[in-house]
């Protein structure tokens, strides 16, 4: 009851302590809600319950350990197994955590401050060189089955995408082994990386590739760093710059170019590298080659390239 003052007021402040006691109302259960699901037992509920939607979303079997729901927009989801159509592993991860801005998602953008990624393991493969790959049925339940589907195409933003300890293997059972780098039996160990892509979406990318280091076990290639910049379209491709380092050799572009064809035209696939220097030791590239070279001798190039698919 207000006895001094006008009414006016007196409804301004009951206004104004309603308007407090209903945000304090939301905040305590809020609080209670992130206190419930850190309670390791509602955690495992909670991946149970996540790994039988997207079991059945992708129809084959997936498994977590946890679900741990952070402040805010916080999602730290742990112990990960994805099977493929036979049921062996294809997919594990130690843990995966991702924060996403929430307000962007209305506009249709998916906006990830940032991702982290530790302990994957991938087991890729395909039973020729035409056949599907076994993660293909992946793409496919996760792609619209309606043809006529005029939503708003989704719009990506990465703004911090780390991985640490990957590993990936890849292979084309129809394919023999060879002893040199073959892109149809990879096995990729000690992936490191840090990238942002401040744009993904059907018409453009823009990557930011801030530190890469593999080794590839079958050949012994070993790459102890990569680092690149790529904006591209449908058209064409701009890096800039580019810097690569394999056990001792090194090679710099200051800028590179890509021009290559589209269903739309008859475009000849084009490049252009401006500025490139390189420090080689041919040994190095043993991996590549059928017949090791015995060269340590570092060679120093440097140089500005064009060409085409049939010619440099």
């Amino acid at each position: 009851m207000c006895r001094y003052g006008n009414k006016d007021d007196c409804a301004i402040k009951k206004t104004k302590k309603i308007i407090r006691s209903i945000i304090g109302g939301i905040l305590l259960m809020y609080v209670c809600l992130i206190m419930l699901v850190n309670i390791p037992a509602i955690q495992k509920i909670i991946g149970g319950w996540t790994a039988d939607v997207l079991s059945e979303k992708i129809h084959t079997g997936v498994s977590i350990g946890k679900v741990d729901l952070g402040l805010l927009n916080r999602i730290i989801i742990d112990d990960i197994d994805i099977k493929d159509q036979e049921g062996n592993t294809m997919l594990k991860a130690d843990r995966m955590a991702v924060k996403i801005e929430l307000l962007p998602l209305l506009n249709g953008t998916v906006r990830i401050t940032n991702t982290q990624l530790f302990g994957l393991t991938a087991h890729l493969k395909r039973k020729t060189t035409e056949a599907k790959p076994n993660y293909q049925f992946i793409i496919d339940a996760l792609s619209s089955d309606d043809t006529n589907d005029n939503t708003k195409p989704i719009d990506m933003r990465i703004n911090s995408f780390v991985m640490r300890r990957g590993n990936i293997t890849y292979d084309v059972l129809s394919e023999p082994v060879t002893e040199v780098f073959d892109i149809n039996h990879l096995n990729i160990t000690n992936i490191n990386t840090t990238l942002s892509v401040k744009v993904f979406n059907a018409d453009s990318l823009d990557l930011t590739l801030k530190r890469l280091n593999l080794k590839e076990q079958n050949s012994g290639l070993t790459l102890h760093n990569m680092q690149t910049k790529i904006t591209a379209n449908r058209m064409e491709a701009y890096i800039a710059p580019l810097h690569i380092k394999l056990q001792e050799s090194e090679v710099s572009i200051d800028t590179m170019n890509v021009q290559y064809p589209t269903y739309h035209d008859d475009k000849a696939f084009m490049f252009y590298a401006n500025n490139m220097e390189a420090t080689v030791i041919p040994s190095n590239f043993n991996a590549f080659l059928a017949q090791p070279l015995n060269i340590s001798t570092p060679l120093h190039l440097q140089a500005n390239l064009d060409g085409t698919e049939d010619e440099l």
